[in-house]
């Protein structure tokens, strides 16, 4: 799994000094979840559903599904480090609709037909 963080975020130090890392793929409901962890906040978990997994990584409650990594390597990425990530552990819910966000909005994903 790979995921890239600004430099300038605060918790990049965090990040730097893990083992494991967290994906949470957020269910098509939690677009407000979703907007809040993109914001800048001081702490963003606060009042959110989640607990620790196997690897002490937070999982939210309610998620589409959720990866739990182990950091293998980071990488510069300009402006951006990049983190490279092997799936340790992972848990999804088959028929949850899923958030992504693409252009600038948020989309419901929708599962493709057999035609594609």
């Amino acid at each position: 799994m790979l995921w890239s963080l600004a430099r300038a975020a605060p918790s990049l130090p965090a990040f730097r000094a893990a083992t494991h890392f967290g994906v949470n793929v957020l269910g098509s409901e939690h677009r407000d979840l979703a907007v809040r962890f993109a914001r800048g906040a001081r702490d963003k978990f606060a009042g959110v559903d989640y607990t620790l997994g196997e690897y002490g990584v937070p999982l939210l409650g309610g998620a589409a599904a959720h990866f739990e990594c182990r950091i293998v390597d980071r990488y510069y990425g300009g402006d951006h480090e990049i983190f490279l990530g092997h799936v340790e552990r992972y848990h999804y819910v088959h028929d949850k609709p899923t958030l992504l966000f693409c252009h600038g909005t948020y989309h419901r994903a929708h599962p493709l037909d057999d035609n594609g």
